[in-house]
C-alpha cells in the first residue's frame, strides 16, 4: 500500500497501448496506491460537496484534490498545523493532492495583484476584509501544513486565450517560482512537489517550459493553463479541401456571428454602411462577412456612441460577421494629414468642417475596435507606400511587430474577438521573411499580408504574396488586404490566400460599370443604349433578373438609384466568383477552372505575363 523506502512517491508503468500513447500505471503514495489513468474528484475546501468521506471510500476513490488558496484563508495555516494536517482535520485516510492557488489568478483575476514576488488576493468573502498574499514560499508553507501527498508548485497562470508577451512572461516566471517552491519545501520525505508546464497555446513556449522544468529532479509533472476558454474560442478555422496541384484550399472560419466559407471576398462598408446597399440586400446576396474601418468609425460616430449602441453590429443592424481594419492604411491614403512616431499616428481630420484630431496608437486603435466589437480586429501597423525603398521599409516592419505586442496587451475582448497581425516589409523578401517569423511567434488566430496593391507592378506583387502564403501557418486563415480584381482573386487563391477585401466592386458601380467574366461593362457608353439583355445572362442577382443594359444605360447618369442597382450586381459577381472557386477546389478541378476563367477573362487578348508566371509557380500552365 504505502511507499517503500524514503521516497513518498513511486510510479510504476504496468501496460502501454500498442497503437496510442495510452498507458496504465500505479502511483505508490504514503496514504494509498493510486491506479492510473485516474480522475481526482475535487473537494476545494477539504470537503466534497454532497458526499461524506465514507461514501468516497465506498466508491473506491483513491485520491482527491483540495485547494491551497481556500484552505489558506479558512481554516488557515495555524488551525491546519494544530490539527496535524488536512488528512486528520477532515478524517480522510487516502491520498490528497493540493492545487497551489495559481488558478485563482484567473478565476479571481479582479481580486489579484500579480508581481514577481507573488500574488496578493483580496478575499472573495464579502464579510471579510482580509488579504492573502501567496508567494511560492507561502504556498509551499500552507501545503506543508496541509500535508497532501502531492503539492503543486505556485505557477503564474494566465487566461488560456491570452496572447502576446504576457504568456511568455508567465511561463518564465513559473520556472523561477518552481525553484523558489523547491527551496522552501521542508517535507520532501513525505510529500512530492509537481512542477506545472505553462506557455498558453504557443507550442514553442510549451517546449521551452517543459525542457526547463524537466531539468529539475521532480517526481511528477503537470500541464496547466488549459481548459480556460480555448473551447469557446471566438475563431476556429477548419480546412475542408486542398487543391492537389496549386496551393489553393477551402475552409470555414467559425466566428461568433456567422460561419465564413473561404476563400472569401469581403465587401467594404468603410463607415459602417455599404455604399448603395441595405443590410437586407447583403443578406440576400449571402454575404457572410463585411469590412469596416476603425479610423473613420473612431472619428464618427466615435467610441462613446459605439459603446452606448452596444457595438457596430447593433448600431448598423448587421447580424453577421465583421472585420475592422485598424486605421493603418490611412497612413498612406491620408499621408499629408498624418504625423507618424513610435507612439502612434496623429491625423488631422479629413472633414473640412471639423478641426478635430485623431491620434491612433496601438492601444487606442484596439480600444476603438473593442467598442466596435468586430469578430476580427486588425492590429495597427506602420504602413508605407508600396513603392518605398530603403531604411523606412525596415523601420516600418519592425515597428509593426512592436505595435502588435502593444495591441495584444491592450486587447480586452479576446473571448469575443480575434486580433490579426499584418505582415509588412514592402517588396523586400528578407524583410517579409523576418516579419512573418516574428509575427508567427505570437499565438494569433489568423494573419494578414499588408502593404501591397499600392502602386507596385504585378510582377513585383505576386512573388511577395506567394512568399508570405508559404511562410504563414497552414492551420490559420491568410488574409490579403486590398485585393479585389477578379483575375487577382483567382491567382492569389492559387497562391494560398483565403481572405480578400476591396472597394473595387462598389466604387466601380458608382462609375457606372458592371463586372462581368470578361472584365467590365461601362454602361455609360452608347453601345448599350438599345441592348435589352441583362448585364449577365448567367447571373441570378435581382439586378440581372429585373433590368436590361439599355435601362441601366438610360438611368446611369441621371438617377442615383443606378449606383445601388449596379452595386447589387457587382457584389453578387464577386461573391459568386468565390463560390465557384470553392466548388472547383472541392472537386479538385481548380486548374481547369483557372484555365477556363483566364481564357474568358482575357478573350482575344494575351494573358498578362505576371499571371502566366504566378500560375506556373504553382504548377498551372496556361
Amino acid at each position: 500500500m504505502t511507499s517503500k523506502g524514503n521516497c513518498p512517491l513511486k510510479f510504476k508503468l504496468l501496460a502501454k497501448c500498442s497503437v496510442t500513447k495510452a498507458r496504465v500505471g500505479v502511483i505508490n503514495l504514503l496514504h494509498s496506491d493510486v491506479s492510473t489513468p485516474v480522475f481526482m474528484p475535487v473537494g476545494t475546501k477539504g470537503s466534497m460537496k454532497g458526499l461524506l468521506q465514507q461514501q468516497l471510500y465506498a466508491l473506491n476513490c483513491e485520491i482527491m484534490l483540495s485547494n491551497t488558496y481556500h484552505l489558506g484563508l479558512k481554516p488557515g495555516i495555524e488551525t491546519l498545523k494544530k490539527a496535524g494536517g488536512l488528512h486528520k482535520f477532515m478524517n480522510w485516510s487516502r491520498s490528497l493532492l493540493t492545487d497551489s492557488g495559481g488558478f485563482q489568478m484567473v478565476s479571481l483575476l479582479k481580486l489579484a495583484e500579480i508581481t514577481e514576488n507573488g500574488v496578493k488576493f483580496q478575499t472573495p468573502y464579502s464579510n471579510d476584509d482580509a488579504e492573502l498574499t501567496l508567494t511560492p514560499e507561502h504556498s509551499i508553507e500552507i501545503q506543508n501544513a496541509i500535508g497532501a501527498d502531492i503539492a503543486m508548485q505556485l505557477d503564474d497562470v494566465v487566461k488560456t486565450t491570452t496572447r502576446g508577451p504576457r504568456v511568455e512572461e508567465a511561463m518564465h516566471r513559473t520556472v523561477r517560482w518552481l525553484d523558489r517552491c523547491l527551496k522552501a519545501h521542508s517535507r520532501d520525505s513525505e510529500q512530492s512537489v509537481f512542477p506545472i508546464v505553462q506557455g498558453g497555446l504557443e507550442p514553442d513556449l510549451r517546449r521551452t517550459c517543459t525542457q526547463l522544468l524537466t531539468e529539475r529532479a521532480c517526481r511528477g509533472f503537470a500541464v496547466g493553463g488549459l481548459s480556460g476558454g480555448e473551447s469557446n474560442c471566438p475563431l476556429k478555422f477548419k480546412l475542408l479541401a486542398k487543391c492537389s496541384v496549386t496551393k489553393a484550399r477551402v475552409g470555414v472560419i467559425n466566428l461568433l456571428h456567422s460561419d465564413v466559407s473561404t476563400p472569401v471576398f469581403m465587401p467594404v462598408g468603410t463607415k459602417g454602411s455599404m455604399k448603395g446597399l441595405l443590410q437586407q440586400q447583403l443578406y440576400a446576396l449571402n454575404c457572410e462577412i463585411m469590412l469596416s474601418n476603425t479610423y473613420h468609425l473612431g472619428l464618427k460616430p466615435g467610441i462613446e456612441t459605439l459603446k452606448k449602441a452596444g457595438g457596430l453590429h447593433k448600431f448598423m443592424n448587421w447580424s453577421r460577421s465583421l472585420l475592422t481594419d485598424s486605421g493603418g492604411f490611412q497612413m498612406v491614403s491620408l499621408l499629408k494629414l498624418a504625423e507618424i512616431t513610435e507612439n502612434g499616428v496623429k491625423f488631422q481630420t479629413p472633414y473640412s468642417n471639423d478641426d478635430a484630431e485623431l491620434t491612433l496608437t496601438p492601444e487606442h486603435s484596439i480600444e476603438i475596435q473593442n467598442a466596435i466589437g468586430a469578430d476580427i480586429a486588425m492590429q495597427l501597423d506602420d504602413v508605407v507606400k508600396t513603392t518605398t525603398r530603403g531604411p523606412r521599409v525596415e523601420e516600418a516592419m519592425h515597428r509593426t511587430v512592436r505595435w502588435l505586442d502593444r495591441c495584444l496587451k491592450a486587447h480586452s475582448r479576446d473571448s469575443e474577438q480575434s486580433v490579426f497581425p499584418i505582415v509588412q516589409g514592402g517588396l523586400e523578401p528578407d524583410l517579409r521573411r523576418t516579419c512573418t517569423q516574428l509575427l508567427t511567434e505570437r499565438a494569433c488566430r489568423g494573419f494578414a499580408v499588408g502593404g501591397l496593391s499600392g502602386g507596385e507592378s504585378k510582377s513585383e506583387f505576386w512573388p511577395v504574396v506567394r512568399l508570405c502564403a508559404e511562410l504563414l501557418p497552414e492551420d490559420k486563415p491568410r488574409y490579403l488586404m486590398g485585393v479585389g480584381f477578379a483575375a487577382d482573386l483567382v491567382v492569389c487563391v492559387a497562391l494560398g490566400i483565403d481572405m480578400f477585401d476591396c472597394v473595387f466592386p462598389t466604387r466601380t458601380a458608382r462609375f457606372g460599370c458592371a463586372l462581368v467574366r470578361s472584365g467590365q461593362l461601362n454602361l455609360k457608353q452608347k453601345t448599350f443604349a438599345k441592348d435589352l439583355r441583362p448585364i449577365d445572362e448567367t447571373c441570378l442577382c435581382s439586378t440581372c433578373k429585373s433590368y436590361t443594359r439599355a435601362y441601366l444605360h438610360h438611368i446611369v447618369t441621371l438617377e442615383p438609384v443606378a449606383c445601388s442597382i449596379l452595386t447589387v450586381h457587382n457584389v453578387a459577381f464577386q461573391l459568386r466568383l468565390m463560390s465557384e472557386i470553392r466548388e472547383a477546389i472541392v472537386k479538385d478541378d481548380f486548374p481547369n477552372f483557372i484555365r477556363n476563367f483566364m481564357k474568358e477573362h482575357f478573350a482575344g487578348r494575351d494573358v498578362p505575363q505576371w499571371i502566366v508566371d504566378a500560375l506556373k509557380s504553382v504548377n498551372v500552365e496556361l
